[in-house]
């Protein structure tokens, strides 16, 4: 198996977060993967997604490819850090000799690939130029590489905007959808049980309505730092309406203690905080099973009719 980032489960969510970034052609990628190959002069340029398994080509000037395994591959080397990875000749490097793009078609002697960062820090792949033959690059090439990859960055973050909530930091119902949909296609694959909590923060128009808008946003995003510390780096969370958040658990198992635990944190923060606005949570949970046909609707459905259950019974 191919090394992995020391944050690879952020790093998959933020991934992952994207949704429909390269599922189609687009122009301001295709413009950078074209200056790069007329600048560097090379036959192949590419800008990289990878996945769990994969890496996808969401650009790609001189190759036919759309994904290869992540195994092998020269772009999964490249994220494990945040400087160029340099390739002089990949017949005589044992990291990728083997290699499906370097012993078959199009026979990759020469590789040189600059890490594209997400608005959260984590490497989500490359832009990289590739070579059949072997070659140097130099230090004024990598760095007018790396110029073109941080233009890509830019472009990503305008897209990763449109599915974060600003006033939270956490991601919105599009982007929540999109993670979530993907998240449960792999607890399918792996035949793993999730859970998703459905959490409506009590008593939010009342605090609006008493001590103003200002006060209402600093308790949502009061409590928005509190489900990011309360659940695990893998978990997803999200707001996903005014006053509403999800959260899917990977670990259907552990669903009743983390609720347990995020009400018993609710509860310590209002002790010590007596001044401040409290804060109420309805929780509503809802259990998907993967050998089942449900979808993510049913399961958002289910966990509201929960939540509001719990909020009747106060």
């Amino acid at each position: 198996m191919p090394k992995k980032p020391h944050n690879e489960a952020t790093r998959l969510r933020e991934v992952y977060s994207l949704g429909d970034l390269g599922t189609r052609p687009e122009e301001r990628f295709d413009r950078i993967t074209r200056l790069a190959k007329r600048l560097f002069g090379t036959p192949i340029a590419a800008v990289t997604l990878i996945d769990e398994d994969s890496v996808w080509f969401l650009s790609r000037q001189g190759l036919e490819l759309e994904m290869t395994p992540r195994r092998f591959s020269f772009c999964s080397e490249a994220i494990l850090d945040q400087r160029i990875l340099k390739v002089d000749d990949a017949v005589r490097d044992l990291r990728f000799s083997y290699g499906p793009m370097v012993k078959g078609e199009p026979h990759i002697r020469f590789y040189a690939g600059y890490p594209i960062r997400g608005p959260l820090g984590t490497n989500l792949g490359t832009l990289c130029i590739m070579d059949t033959e072997p070659r140097a690059f130099t230090d004024l090439e990598a760095d007018s590489l790396r110029d073109l990859a941080e233009i890509i960055e830019q472009e990503i973050v305008s897209h990763h905007l449109a599915s974060m909530d600003v006033l939270t930091g956490l991601s919105n119902r599009q982007g929540f959808e999109m993670l979530a949909y993907k998240a449960l296609a792999a607890s399918r694959r792996r035949n793993m049980p999730a859970t998703l909590l459905y959490i409506d923060l009590d008593d939010l128009k009342r605090v609006n309505d008493t001590s103003g808008a200002a006060a209402g946003d600093e308790l949502l995003r009061e409590f928005a730092r509190l489900l990011e510390s309360e659940f695990r780096e893998s978990d997803i969370v999200a707001r996903v309406g005014g006053d509403e958040f999800a959260v899917l658990l990977g670990d259907a198992d552990n669903s009743v203690i983390a609720t347990e635990r995020l009400l018993a944190t609710i509860r310590g923060r209002n002790a010590t905080s007596p001044d401040s606005p409290q804060i109420s949570a309805s929780i509503g949970a809802s259990f998907f099973d993967p050998r089942s046909e449900d979808t993510l609707e049913a399961l958002i459905n289910r966990a509201d009719v929960a939540m509001d259950e719990m909020k009747r019974q106060k």
